[in-house]
């Protein structure tokens, strides 16, 4: 599902906060009644049918009638955009009626018609877009929608992901397919012996494969331009990782060069794990300066594109919740409350955590923290806690983690793990309750345990323990 930033929406009605999907004003469209009423228990959606067209000619759908999901397994398409800023917005035709969308998506929809064109011919195109084909003025059928938007997307015959937000410079997409083909070839790269090479052996080989063609200005140009893919507004959004994650077929769109998940992989798991290529420069004598500058504005997006690409390859039906709350504090949201809605279809339906767009985001981050305790039987994310204090909110408990917050010390679990050894390996033993006082703080958690304080004692050479049990009750 794309994302889009914050705005105030109030023609339906709605406080501020209680929107999930703000999206360019369509009261006109909405005032025609097109949108007829979906049944949630069939997990109904609609669809729309992009009509053929070229370059920048008028984009034209037809709004269909709602269907049951299961029924419409495999044969509809989902893009997967970044939807930009809502002050920037297109006008497209739909059924007949003028219709508001975000500029990026009607750039994704010329995308799209230009890759059915190319791939299907006359065969209709028959998609599933959230900002039309969710009613947006019916904040009831929006809470429904999210709810199986895994589902969506994974019953999709293909997700047409497009990283193009304009028509950009497109060698840097021609470049990525090439390498990737050329990786096939190159007798340093073996993907059977992809996953066993340590980083270093990547990244001498990807060096050494471009230094061997660095005498080719075409080629350094087409590096440099790959920069721009692989730092797509896209990669940063929160939504879009459950939609690429869980699609059985990919393909990625950059103005107007289309390639397939399986023919991109190669190239983007070379780079990701071999960091060399950020050294590629314009003249030796640069190499220092502009190799720290491309560094510093592309290290942070290709972790992004490395977890993308590590979690769609080890794919197999669920991750950890912890994990993906973690990434999501690098990615964007417009509503802060999908750091967590984001993520948990991707995870253990046993957490139950539903998303509510009427909870505030305090009761969000309370419930996610509480439920993954819960769940678990584990203290183990309290590591996170300690690692994102203090929250944003002074009124969130303090055992809380505050998802919105980046990491202090940008470690990953491990090194979380070997800073505050054992949370994870003994049962929880908790329980919550409204605090008597403290009145400020809304819940409070209650550990019931064997505290151990171990002291090294400078004068003699031993270690004095002391062991007693313990009950502390953190608010």
């Amino acid at each position: 599902m794309a994302e889009e930033p914050t705005v105030s929406l109030q023609s339906d009605g709605l406080q501020p906060g209680h929107d999930i999907f703000c999206t360019p004003n369509n009261d006109a469209f909405h005032a025609s009644s097109l949108y007829s009423e979906l049944d949630i228990a069939q997990q109904e959606i609609r669809l729309i049918e992009l009509w053929p067209g070229n370059g920048d000619d008028a984009i034209e759908c037809t709004l269909l009638p709602g269907a049951p999901l299961r029924d419409l397994n495999g044969r509809y398409t989902a893009p997967s955009y970044c939807a930009g800023s809502a002050k920037n917005t297109e006008p497209i035709v739909l059924n007949g009626t003028t219709f508001n969308v975000f500029a990026n998506l009607a750039h994704a929809l010329r995308e799209v018609r230009q890759f059915w064109s190319t791939t299907y011919g006359d065969r209709e195109c028959l998609l599933w877009v959230d900002q039309i084909s969710i009613n947006q003025y019916d904040i009831n059928e929006r809470s429904s929608q999210v709810r199986f938007m895994r589902e969506i997307y994974q019953y999709a015959e293909q997700v047409l992901v497009c990283l193009s937000t304009k028509n950009d410079d497109p060698r840097g997409m021609l470049w990525l397919i090439q390498l990737a083909r050329d990786l096939g070839t190159y007798t340093t790269w073996q993907d059977e012996s992809f996953a066993s090479r340590a980083r270093g052996a990547h990244d001498s080989a990807l060096k050494s494969y471009i230094s061997h063609n660095s005498g080719s200005e075409e080629f350094l140009e087409g590096c440099r331009a790959s920069y721009n893919v692989l730092g797509a507004p896209w990669f940063t959004r929160a939504w879009v990782f459950q939609e690429f994650i869980v699609a059985a077929k990919v393909q990625f769109m950059y103005s107007g060069v289309h390639a397939s998940w399986e023919t991109i992989r190669p190239a983007l798991k070379a780079i990701c794990k071999g960091r060399s290529y950020l050294d590629v420069v314009e003249t030796p004598h640069k190499r220092r300066s502009l190799s720290f500058r491309v560094w510093r504005s592309l290290n942070a997006p290709l972790n992004r594109v490395a977890l993308a690409t590590e979690s769609k390859s080890n794919w197999c039906g669920e991750m950890d919740l912890k994990k993906l709350l973690r990434h999501s504090r690098a990615c964007d949201a417009s509503d802060p409350r999908d750091k967590v809605f984001a993520y948990i279809g991707l995870t253990d339906p046993a957490y139950g955590i539903l998303p509510n767009y009427s909870h505030s985001i305090n009761q969000v981050l309370i419930d996610t923290t509480e439920r993954i305790i819960k769940t678990e039987n584990s203290l183990e994310v309290l590591e996170h806690a300690i690692d994102s204090a203090p929250p944003l909110d002074p009124s969130l408990p303090s055992w809380v983690v505050d998802w919105r917050r980046n990491c202090v010390y940008a470690r990953d679990d491990d090194h979380l793990r070997s800073h505050h050894p054992g949370l994870e390996k003994v049962q929880a033993n908790v329980s919550f309750h409204e605090p008597e006082t403290f009145s400020d703080f809304p819940r409070a958690l209650q550990v019931d345990g064997i505290f151990v304080n171990r002291r090294l004692n400078f004068i003699g050479k031993q270690n004095q323990s002391y062991i007693m049990r313990s009950t502390l009750t953190r608010f």
